[in-house]
């Protein structure tokens, strides 16, 4: 996936990385989709999904790609794209997947307080 020197980055920030030279270099040619998420994360880098989906964020938001809802992740034309450094990462970035974190918090929160009204009203 990338090399050491990466490793102290955050693993979607690498696995962006990793996309995002598999679509410069055409692995991924423009108008193709992106392999599902859960294919990305279970047979390509072993992480969980939501540490792609994370990645192919930070891909959305440089222009690369486009999710398309119950469609994919469809790669995008930009022949001005460069590969910019993954380190340090855009406020953008940071500021979508704190985005996505508080709208998941929010969500398992109103979970728990589900199965806790449950649990109370069973005997």
């Amino acid at each position: 996936m990338a090399d050491s020197a990466d490793s102290r980055n955050p693993a979607y920030l690498r696995i962006a990385h990793e996309l995002r030279n598999r679509v410069l270099s055409g692995v991924y040619p423009v108008g193709s989709y992106l392999p599902s998420q859960s294919s990305l994360a279970d047979d390509d880098f072993k992480v969980a999904r939501m540490t792609v989906r994370a990645a192919v964020e930070v891909l959305e938001l440089e222009g690369l790609v486009r999710a398309i809802q119950g469609r994919g992740t469809l790669v995008l034309e930009r022949e001005d794209v460069e590969p910019p450094p993954i380190d340090p990462t855009s406020n953008e970035a940071i500021l979508a997947r704190l985005n996505d974190l508080q709208a998941q918090v929010v969500r398992l929160s109103e979970q728990v307080a589900r199965l806790e009204r449950q649990q109370a009203q069973e005997p």
